[in-house]
């Protein structure tokens, strides 16, 4: 027999039913799991932009000529570039990431997940773009500041031989 309080029990399971059919309803794991994967994201999309503005700025005062000494290139060049091909990578991975995203049918546009990769992914590329444009200022900057020599003109073949082996 139904009495009005199973009359009220069943049509609230039929809404909630009718809601989880339509996707109103998400687990709360999902929505920890969004803001989680969000707040990382931002995260190190902050560490990337905060690293691109110091070498932006180191960039520019090196291009400005402000350096009188020759710049320890062989110290830090092999470092820029292990930089640059980390940021190459983590830029392809977060952007799997990002793919499985947009994929994903549990997320909608309004989680903005989407939107924290694609911050990421610029984030990315703004500080290899500025890395390399530090690594040629400090080649430039070495080059333009190197004592000049003065060549020597090989004429026999024997010094010419020399020089070669030596390459």
């Amino acid at each position: 027999m139904m009495n009005s309080a199973n009359n009220y029990l069943l049509t609230d399971a039929l809404s909630a039913a009718e809601l989880m059919g339509v996707g109103a309803v998400r687990s709360l794991d999902l929505l920890r799991d969004i803001d989680g994967t969000i707040d990382a994201v931002s995260h190190h999309a902050r560490l990337f932009d905060a690293a691109e503005k110091v070498f932006s700025k180191i960039q520019a005062s090196i291009a400005s000529g402000d350096a009188s000494k020759l710049i320890p290139e062989d110290d830090l060049i092999p470092v820029l570039e292990s930089l640059q091909d980390k940021l190459v990578k983590s830029y392809s991975e977060s952007k799997k990431k990002m793919a499985c995203a947009v994929h994903d049918p549990r997320l909608t546009d309004d989680d903005g997940v989407v939107d924290a990769y694609e911050a990421l992914l610029q984030s990315l590329e703004s500080l290899n773009s500025t890395t390399e444009a530090l690594r040629w200022s400090i080649l430039e900057s070495n080059a333009d500041t190197e004592k000049g020599h003065t060549p020597k003109v090989l004429s026999e073949s024997k010094d010419i031989d020399s020089f070669l082996d030596s390459l």
